[in-house]
Formats: structure tokens, C-alpha cells, sequence
């Protein structure tokens, strides 16, 4: 009996460390699932409604745990009077060369000789955000959009020179994940969900959209003496097809 037990207790002590391991094998390959289905829904906004969309990869400062955005490119357009507006309206006044952007913050109808700013609007940045003037495109959060977290104990950090802790993957109108500049201004419901509270200029400006990102075991990355070096010999690197937003698992 004693020989049997003892066999078992090794048997058990063999199979922990093996199933530690399968049990976060599964975590990244469920973590794939649930980006691949957001991409595909990502694309689809952007085939449906002709304009840049995609997924918007954080750490959500409420949980510390990564998180997915369905987020898109707001297009800004001159504001008027005796028009109605909504919560997340972005508009703009004054010369080209020099426009000030305001984000609605309280939905209203707007009154003959009263542009923005006011109490119904945020000013983003400043009086006028260079970013923006310059092309880059603004993004935020789609309207009555969730946030889906990663499965526990996995994180994710976007293909770069630097591994980021934000990143952005885009589809532009014809479903073709693109390369673009972009800036996420600290009024925008992404950035009070990054950084919460937010009142300063301080923002991810001339951040540049990813082709893929990087999925890894945070806790192995955590106790790691350096994490870029586990990210690079151990992370699973996931590039999107250029041309149909599916995912391509690296090695």
C-alpha cells in the first residue's frame, strides 16, 4: 500500500506542473478566439459603414487585466448652427490651418451664434490639436460598444520597436487592415478607461495602427527579470491578414 501511495503522490507531483501548463496553452488559444471574432467584427463595421474601424488592445485601469475595444475613426465636421447633436459628436470651428476640435458632451440642439466651446462641449487638447490638423486620425470607442477582457492571466502588447501596453488594429473602408497615424484624445471614453480622470494635455499622439500583437503568460512575464526578453523568446506574436483581417499564429 505504501509502495502505491507513494507512486501515486509522484504520479499527482508529475501532473500538476503539466497541467499548469495546458491550462495556459488553452488560455492563449481562447484568447485568439475571441480576437479573431473581434477583428472580424471590426471589419465588418468598416465594410458596412465605409469608414476606419477596428480593435483597440489596453490595460483597463479598473481590473489590470487586458482588455479589447471596438473603436473607430471620428471624423470631425464643422460645426452649424440649428443642428442636433449627440454624447461623442466630434465637431470643429475656425480656418483649416488652424481648427479647434470639440467632443459633445451633453446632447442639445445647438442655438444660432453659440460655437462651441460651452458648457454642452469639451475642447480636445487645446484650442486647436495639431495631431488632428495634420491627418492623424482621432479614434474612440463605438457607441453602446462593450469591452471584452482577455481570459485571465493572459496579456497582450502590440508589435513594435517597444512593446506598448496600447495599441490599435484598423480596417479601412474596403476591409484592409491599414498602417495609419492616430491619436486618442485624453476627453475620449478609450482614455478615461486607460487612464481614468485624465484632465491634462498628456495623450497618445502620432501613435501609429498595428498589423498584430503579441499574446504571453503574465505571470511567467511578471516573474521574468526582463519582460521584453520573455516576450520576445516566448510570446505568441499574431499577425492579421492584410486582406481579410483573419489572424496568422507566428512562432
Amino acid at each position: 500500500m505504501l509502495v502505491v501511495i507513494g507512486v501515486m503522490v509522484l504520479l499527482i507531483g508529475l501532473a500538476v506542473p503539466a497541467f499548469r501548463s495546458l491550462s495556459g496553452s488553452n488560455s492563449i488559444e481562447g484568447a485568439t478566439n475571441v480576437i479573431s471574432a473581434s477583428l472580424a467584427r471590426a471589419r465588418a463595421q468598416a465594410l458596412g459603414l465605409q469608414r476606419p474601424h477596428g480593435i483597440a488592445f489596453y490595460r483597463d485601469a479598473a481590473t489590470g487585466r487586458y482588455a479589447m475595444a471596438l473603436v473607430e475613426a471620428k471624423s470631425p465636421a464643422q460645426w452649424t448652427a440649428d443642428t442636433t447633436y449627440a454624447v461623442g459628436d466630434w465637431v470643429y470651428t475656425g480656418p483649416s490651418t488652424s481648427r479647434a476640435h470639440f467632443v459633445c458632451i451633453v446632447a442639445h440642439t445647438s442655438a444660432v451664434g453659440t460655437p462651441p466651446p460651452g458648457a454642452n462641449w469639451e475642447t480636445v487638447h487645446a484650442t486647436a490639436n495639431t495631431a488632428i490638423n495634420a491627418g492623424d486620425l482621432a479614434i474612440d470607442l463605438v457607441a453602446g460598444s462593450d469591452r471584452l477582457l482577455l481570459p485571465t492571466g493572459v496579456d497582450a502588447a502590440t508589435v513594435s520597436d517597444t512593446y506598448r501596453d496600447l495599441g490599435v488594429v484598423l480596417f479601412d473602408a474596403n476591409g484592409a487592415v491599414v498602417s495609419s497615424q492616430y491619436t486618442i484624445a485624453f476627453e475620449s471614453r478609450l482614455y478615461q478607461q486607460v487612464v481614468p480622470g485624465a484632465t491634462g494635455a498628456t495623450t497618445f499622439v502620432d501613435q501609429v495602427s498595428q498589423i498584430g500583437l503579441m499574446l504571453f503568460d503574465r505571470e511567467l512575464a511578471a516573474n521574468a527579470a526582463t519582460r521584453a526578453i520573455y516576450i520576445q523568446d516566448n510570446a505568441t506574436p499574431l499577425l492579421v491578414n492584410r486582406y481579410n483581417g483573419t489572424i496568422v499564429k507566428g512562432e
